[in-house]
């Protein structure tokens, strides 16, 4: 494996970035990849969009999340609108509906949320900290409501999209 070989040598330092969670991205890698750290939990990198940083020993350093009052203004925007949507939560990724059409279609990026019917506004008030609201529908459907939802979270959230079915509230 060429990337194996790339980092086994001493002066090359590898640090991911990407939008996902670190678990789901040694998801898409593979464990060879993992392996070379000694296990996902030793992986660095910038992940869920810089709201997790993990230093070259694996160890948290930098952490954002919601607040309660964002995440509960977002989740109540999204049904509002009447668009699915999920929440990043560390590792794992929560969702209302899961046989909704747009959670579902999440597997295809390798990504599972999981059910958590009683309301994802709640998770804060499980011990659950949430860094990113995912809200999910058809281009079109995202092109119509991403006005409203800018403003509706304008200075207290950011607003980004890197998929077209997707915005992701930071």
């Amino acid at each position: 494996n060429t990337l194996e070989l790339i980092l086994k040598r001493k002066d090359v330092v590898f640090f991911p970035a990407t939008g996902r969670t670190r678990t789901s991205m040694a998801r898409i890698i593979g464990n060879s990849f993992t392996d070379l750290f000694g296990g996902i939990e030793r992986v660095p990198g910038v992940y869920q969009q810089g709201l997790m940083v993990f230093d070259l020993q694996g160890k948290l350093i930098y952490e954002r999340t919601l607040d309660e009052e964002t995440l509960a203004l977002a989740c109540t925007v999204s049904r509002r609108l009447k668009c699915a949507f999920v929440c990043y939560s560390g590792e794992r990724i929560y969702c209302e509906d899961p046989l909704n059409k747009h959670v579902v279609d999440m597997r295809k990026y390798n990504d599972h949320p999981e059910p958590f019917e009683q309301g994802l506004h709640l998770l804060p008030s499980k011990g659950l900290a949430v860094h990113k609201v995912i809200i999910l529908a058809e281009k079109e459907e995202i092109d119509k409501v991403r006005p409203t939802i800018e403003a509706t979270l304008e200075g207290v959230a950011t607003v980004t999209q890197a998929v077209e079915t997707m915005l992701e509230v930071l």
